[in-house]
């Protein structure tokens, strides 16, 4: 999109000359002055483009070939030929190369002296103006296909071809052209497509204009938005799985209810049920440990013990055993309580008695 208008700071060749200017808009030149630091500002100034305009006869143009180089790496490329071609050191040469165009293998090159660059982006920043871009006047003339043009513009004279543009002054004129004709051409509104997409801008590397930081409020806001948004949206989530969590939840304790009371049907609630059940288990399998449990221990301690056999069983609801058992002697006996209390079993015993030369014992043991 180009920009509707367009302040144009005029350059001088000389250091000590003023800075005109003109205002530049699609109707032509809207205004102009040969000192900025009279200017009159107006509201439209600030909506402006601010292109500076340099000389023509202080800034080079050439073209070399910088197939698919990065714009640093084609800077850096640029610099060795200007070293080349230059009789100034190169590190008073600041260079600037143009855009990698899609139809040519050569990139524009523009190179101008630092001290220049220098003086006049102080002067123009000193009476409140940074220029957004620094374009060479003569590259203001579009590129004609062939031949040579020349065209007036802001009080210079150009001439351009295919591949060179420069001041026309006499005698440099002549060697470059030779016999060549040049046509004489009038600049129109295409300046605007140059203005807003300069061929080549000379604030580049060390000239390159300072962005200032700030805040784009409307981003800003827009990231609150954004934010409080996904915070609605988590704390809804996190409200509906609580909803359906605890939906889940009394439908499991409803279902839980049901099958209980379809086994104890004096059940009222899940509590109650659920003691009814442990009740009838314990029942089931005895108190204690169980049937089962004490059972097993009680076989282990008898395996475990030599010359000792069970010779009666009687387990009790509460998990309580009354065994008989009969052994060789009193010490077999006495192992056998040993190994049953071992296991954590407790409980009474009568005295050994004597039968058919074995030691009978009655005893009534529990896991606590």
């Amino acid at each position: 999109m180009i920009a509707e208008r367009f302040l144009l700071l005029h350059l001088p060749a000389a250091a000590d000359s003023p800075i005109g200017w003109s205002r530049v808009s699609a109707d032509g030149v809207d205004s102009s002055g040969d000192d900025l630091l009279v200017i009159d500002r107006v509201e439209d100034d600030a909506d402006a483009r601010v292109i500076a305009i340099a000389p023509a006869t202080d800034v080079t143009i050439n073209w070399a070939e910088l197939p698919g180089l990065a714009p640093a790496q084609a800077r850096a490329a640029a610099r060795l030929l200007a070293a080349e071609n230059s009789i100034a050191p190169i590190e008073s040469l600041h260079i600037a190369i143009g855009a990698d165009e899609a139809d040519r293998d050569d990139r524009l090159i523009a190179t101008v002296s630092v001290d220049h660059m220098t003086s006049w982006l102080a002067r123009a920043q000193a009476l409140g103006f940074d220029p957004d871009a620094v374009v060479p006047a003569s590259l203001l003339v579009q590129r004609p296909e062939s031949g040579y043009v020349r065209a007036d513009i802001f009080g210079q004279t150009i001439v351009r071809s295919h591949d060179s543009a420069f001041a026309d002054e006499p005698g440099l004129t002549e060697l470059i052209t030779g016999d060549a004709p040049i046509a004489d051409v009038v600049i129109g509104t295409e300046l605007l497509s140059i203005f807003a997409d300069p061929p080549v801008d000379l604030r580049q590397g060390a000239f390159a204009k300072s962005r200032r930081w700030q805040i784009d409020w409307k981003l800003v806001k827009r990231l609150v938005l954004i934010g409080a948004g996904i915070a609605l949206a988590t704390l809804l989530i996190t409200l509906v799985l609580i909803f359906k969590y605890g939906a889940d939840a009394d439908r499991i304790d409803r279902e839980t209810r049901t099958l209980a009371q379809s086994v104890v049907p004096e059940a009222r609630d899940t509590q109650s049920a659920v003691t009814a059940l442990d009740e009838r288990l314990a029942g089931y399998r005895g108190g204690g440990a169980g049937f089962s449990n004490s059972l097993a221990a009680l076989f282990t301690a008898v395996r475990r013990t030599g010359n000792v056999e069970l010779a009666a069983l009687d387990f009790a609801v509460d998990g309580s055993m009354k065994i008989t058992v009969s052994a060789a002697s009193p010490a077999d006996i006495a192992a056998f309580q040993q190994a049953m209390q071992a296991m954590g079993f407790s409980g009474t015993a009568t005295q050994p008695q004597s039968a058919a030369g074995r030691q009978t014992l009655e005893m009534t043991v529990k896991l606590p």
